[in-house]
């Protein structure tokens, strides 16, 4: 028998207000094999379940809420603790604002693509 490979694309969300970022990464993604979702502002957690993300990319300032609190409702819910968040941001203190909201890890903006890659090469 032949053996059959089969290619499961990881599916990403991302939830990204700034139009430019969210078509850039969408677009890398994309390019990559990556099956994603766009979200341009938090919903409630029903619709991040209805799409059943692998990873969800984050922006911390979001105009209906910062995406660190979003996240702290991810991590701490038995539903989604086990999907890798990583939180995006121009933020000087990032790092510190991914620790506090349980995010898996982060990307500091402006950012070169293949540091996006490298992250998602993680989970």
């Amino acid at each position: 028998m032949i053996g059959v490979t089969i290619l499961i694309m990881k599916k990403i969300l991302i939830i990204e207000d700034d139009i430019d970022t969210l078509d850039i990464i969408k677009y890398l993604l994309d390019d990559n094999n990556f099956e994603t979702f766009c979200l341009k502002e938090l919903v409630p957690l029903t619709e991040v379940l209805d799409i059943q993300p692998d990873i969800i990319l984050i922006d911390y300032r979001l105009p209906n809420g910062p995406g660190s609190e979003f996240c702290f409702k991810l991590k701490n819910d038995p539903v989604f603790s086990s999907i890798p968040v990583i939180l995006m941001s121009t933020h000087t203190q990032l790092k510190e604002l991914a620790q506090e909201s349980c995010a898996d890890d982060y990307l500091a903006k402006p950012f070169d693509l293949d540091d996006v890659l490298a992250v998602l090469s993680k989970y």
